[in-house]
C-alpha cells in the first residue's frame, strides 16, 4: 500500500488530478507509470483518466494512469 512519503506526493498531486475526468478501468498492455506512486504498470488493470486541455474544438488530451488499488485509496481520501 501507500507509504507516508507517497501520501505527501498524493497531497501535492490532488489539485492537478481534480481536472482529470472520465476515470475508466483500463488494461495496460504498454508499460505505464502510476501518477501517484510512480510504479511501472505492465499487463495490469489500472484506471485511466482523461484531461482535456484547451477548448473542446482543439481537444488536446492528456491521459493519467493510476494503479487500481491506489485509485481506490486515493478516491476514498479525496
Amino acid at each position: 500500500m501507500l507509504d507516508p512519503i507517497a501520501l505527501d506526493y498524493i497531497d501535492y498531486l490532488t489539485p492537478y488530478l481534480k481536472y482529470v475526468k472520465n476515470w475508466q478501468l483500463h488494461f495496460c498492455i504498454v508499460p505505464r507509470k502510476c501518477a501517484l506512486t510512480e510504479k511501472i504498470m505492465w499487463f495490469k488493470t489500472c484506471y485511466r483518466g482523461t484531461r482535456v486541455i484547451g477548448t473542446r474544438n482543439e481537444s488536446p488530451k492528456e491521459h493519467w494512469y493510476i494503479d487500481k488499488n491506489e485509485f481506490i485509496v486515493w478516491s476514498l481520501k479525496t
